[in-house]
């Protein structure tokens, strides 16, 4: 493990205080879609190929503090976890979960993990190391098992969208919590994002998966009629 002076600071410093919440959103990406039809100047999808991770896996975009049924949480709490700016890099992270990080977060090239610490890590209550632990944690579920061979297996395919969800719920066990949002081009819509709710626990980490909305309408954001969308590949 890496060792800086500065991480002395980060230990002192490095906890927020944590906001009323109930839930953890954690909103992970399909890049295919991201970076071919939406974002394509971003730094992440340069290098962006049919063999690279993000190709053909679901990667973070965040872990949200939240309310159960409602769009947003709190953001941008004031905190002193950052007093030290340099306690608060990617830098000043462990050897092994920079790479995790690298790996299941591939906008730290963009700087999105700075940017999702500031809005939705100073209200977690965890400090910056946890944080991204528990984001971490968490996107590993989503690297194997019957969900993620699924979305492998239908890339550059028109998925009629009870299927996903039955993929989801082999896998997880349930098919109340998640939320699939889409970009649209043309007359189609194409898996952007899934979003999944998870229990807060009493020390403010991420629990167990929990239902995110009462009615399961809301489990498609952008997705028009939601009966089909496609799950894009990488050219």
């Amino acid at each position: 493990m890496k060792y800086r002076g500065f991480l002395l600071l980060f230990l002192f410093w490095g906890r927020a205080e944590a906001a009323p919440y109930d839930i953890y959103v954690l909103s992970l990406t399909w890049a295919p879609a991201f970076c071919e039809l939406d974002r394509r100047d971003k730094e992440q999808c340069q290098d962006l190929n049919q063999t690279t991770y993000a190709a053909l896996h679901l990667t973070v975009h965040g872990l949200w503090p939240s309310y159960p049924g409602r769009r947003w949480g709190p953001q941008n709490c004031p905190s002193t976890a950052c007093a030290d700016r340099r306690a608060c890099q990617l830098a000043s992270l462990p050897d092994e979960l920079e790479a995790d990080l690298r790996k299941y977060m591939p906008g730290v090239e963009d700087g999105l993990h700075a940017h999702e610490w500031d809005k939705h890590g100073t209200c977690s209550g965890l400090d910056y190391v946890e944080y991204f632990q528990a984001t971490v944690a968490l996107a590993k579920q989503f690297e194997s098992g019957p969900f993620a061979e699924f979305l492998r297996e239908q890339r550059g395919q028109r998925v009629e969208f009870p299927r996903l969800r039955k993929a989801f719920r082999t896998q997880f066990g349930r098919d109340d919590a998640f939320q699939v949002t889409c970009v649209r081009r043309g007359k189609d819509f194409y898996l952007q994002e899934i979003r999944t709710c998870w229990v807060r626990k009493d020390n403010n980490h991420p629990g167990l998966m929990t239902a995110c909305f009462k009615h399961r309408v809301k489990s498609l954001r952008g997705c028009g009629g939601g009966k089909a969308i496609i799950i894009d590949a990488v050219e």
